[in-house]
């Protein structure tokens, strides 16, 4: 059975208190309440966009929580629009047109967090630029003058997150105390892999994971941990105990090592402007790129 929802016009009602998520939902052909009314009517609640999810709940639900996530976007759109006015009618072109379910809606949130972090710290940036011909990378940073740093942007889908915990679960009849994190770190590795593909040996490029959605370990580790672990060991070539393990493939871990010059990893805070937290980096120490000022720069900001 389906949770309970508002209706439309209660919907209606609560997106008037937020006028920059409405401009940013409509178009000259289409007003925010069409898009809204599209999401509501034509699909089921699992494949609704999180903006409607959000805005749809019921009353205790919204004022308990809900209606403070999106006040968060809300507040993170107002501020770029203000200080960030040239690229605002892309990122709202990019939230309206990709925030087309849950996961997808939580990828542009991260998105827009990094707009925000690097708007609020002075750093330019562009927006979809062409480094390999055919595909676009997310964000063109320029924390110096020189060299920009392009970031591929990827939020880790609650299903990514759980799949593990899921199969160990069913194994054991609930969780050890000690969880087996290979599995893990191979499917962060292969998110990562995913990316590669718009990437090139000439430029500076990231992959910034949003892991809000994986839960922490405990005794096993933090998901920064898994991250950071399969990133080095891609890099390095093997895994940390100098062996394959069952979830190596050398394919993938080459094409990591040879075009990503670092993974940052983050959480979203909804509540506040979207802002990332839990913020963590590395970078690929076979990289040449290394000791470019920017990414020197960018580290020393992101590890603030």
């Amino acid at each position: 059975m389906s949770e309970p929802r508002v209706d439309l016009k209660e919907i209606y009602n609560r997106l008037s208190e937020f006028p920059c998520l409405k401009q940013c939902l409509s178009t000259s052909q289409k007003s925010a309440e069409r898009w809204l009314a599209n999401d509501y009517t034509s699909k089921p609640i699992e494949k609704w966009s999180l903006i409607t999810g959000w805005l749809s709940t019921v009353s205790k639900d919204w004022t308990g929580l809900y209606r403070r996530y999106v006040i968060g976007l809300e507040n993170a759109l107002a501020f770029l629009h203000t200080a960030n006015s040239s690229l605002f009618p892309q990122i709202a072109a990019k939230l309206r047109n990709h925030a087309t379910d849950r996961a997808n809606t939580k990828g542009i949130l991260a998105e827009i967090g990094l707009h925000v972090f690097l708007t609020a710290h002075g750093i330019d940036f562009e927006l979809e630029k062409q480094i390999n011909g055919a595909t676009d990378v997310d964000i063109c940073a320029f924390p110096t003058s020189a060299n920009p740093l392009f970031l591929e942007v990827q939020y880790v889908t609650e299903s990514d997150a759980n799949m593990r915990i899921a199969e160990i679960s069913a194994a054991y009849g609930g969780l050890p105390t000690s969880i087996p994190f290979e599995q893990d770190k191979y499917r962060i590795k292969t998110i990562v892999h995913q990316k590669v593909r718009k990437f090139t040996t000439n430029h500076i490029t990231f992959v910034a994971l949003d892991c809000s959605d994986i839960p922490h370990h405990g005794s096993g580790g933090s998901v920064y941990s898994i991250v950071a672990e399969a990133f080095l060991e891609a890099v390095r070539g093997f895994d940390i105990n100098d062996k394959p393990t069952g979830y190596f493939d050398h394919s993938i871990d080459k094409e990591i090592r040879s075009l990503v010059e670092g993974i940052i990893w983050f959480s979203t805070n909804y509540e506040n402007r979207l802002n990332p937290v839990e913020r963590g980096l590395v970078i690929n120490p076979h990289s040449h790129w290394k000791n470019e000022q920017c990414i020197k720069d960018f580290h020393t900001l992101w590890s603030k």
